[in-house]
């Protein structure tokens, strides 16, 4: 029950984020979600047991935090959907060889451009899209965050992953039409969304709890600093960049 507790934290953060959006600054938002995704980064890197050569590469992973979030306050959508996978992906392998000893190297690079992919670039996606509509993040929020209850019930249940997806369609298309629609999103882009959003956030879940198991992470006992922010943001890194993407291209609002 307080790992269930644990997980709520994130998404709390997250709405906290998008009603400060709507009622006092999106600017100040922005980067209470930049501290939302600090924190899910802190928490990987602390778990990924990178070496001590590794910290100036851990220094540059840092940094582009408010790189990544300042892009979105100032609205530069070429640069900001390029600056982490091309450019600090491209530093941050340099500046892991340049720390010392290549052995493990690779470990700490994969790791690094995982995190940086993860908490950042992804979580900068939910940002970008409340910037344009508050609303259609909202929606993203919901879909993702109901996919992940619906996942949990139907696996406590007994049930497998197509029944997750099963059972989270259906609530999914709803959420599309009360939400989405008065943001200008159509019923047949509503009903495909129903049907590809709970895939990725199924997907996403599958694929973190991988990486959670081998950092260490028992989703039944979440304490901070050992995978609470982690857990809690799992359902959205997957669908958060697809969704940003499908929704930017089926509203047409930016």
């Amino acid at each position: 029950m307080s790992g269930s507790r644990s997980t709520l934290l994130a998404p709390l953060a997250l709405l906290v984020c998008l009603a400060v959006a709507r009622w006092l600054s999106f600017t100040v938002a922005a980067w209470l979600m930049a501290l939302v995704s600090f924190a899910g980064l802190r928490e990987y890197l602390s778990l990924a047991d990178l070496r001590a050569e590794d910290r100036w590469a851990m220094l540059a992973a840092y940094l582009a935090i408010p790189l990544q979030f300042w892009l979105v306050v100032v609205d530069w959508y070429g640069f900001f959907i390029v600056a982490v996978p091309v450019y600090v992906f491209v530093l941050l392998p340099f500046l892991v060889a340049l720390g010392g000893s290549p052995r493990g190297a690779v470990f700490s690079m994969g790791a690094l451009d995982l995190g940086l992919f993860l908490f950042v670039y992804c979580l900068g996606h939910l940002a970008y899209l409340a910037r344009s509509s508050l609303l259609l993040a909202l929606l993203l929020l919901l879909t993702a965050y109901l996919t992940d209850l619906l996942e949990r019930v139907v696996r406590h249940a007994g049930g497998g992953p197509w029944l997750s997806y099963l059972a989270a369609a259906p609530p999914c298309f709803l959420l599309c039409m009360l939400v989405g629609l008065p943001a200008g999103l159509a019923r047949p882009e509503g009903l495909a969304l129903a049907l590809i959003l709970p895939l990725l956030v199924l997907m996403g879940n599958f694929t973190l709890r991988a990486v959670e198991t081998d950092l260490g992470i028992d989703p039944a006992q979440l304490e901070p600093g050992r995978g609470r922010i982690i857990d809690g943001l799992r359902p959205l890194l997957f669908a958060a960049p697809v969704g940003f993407h499908l929704l930017r291209y089926a509203t047409e609002i930016f």
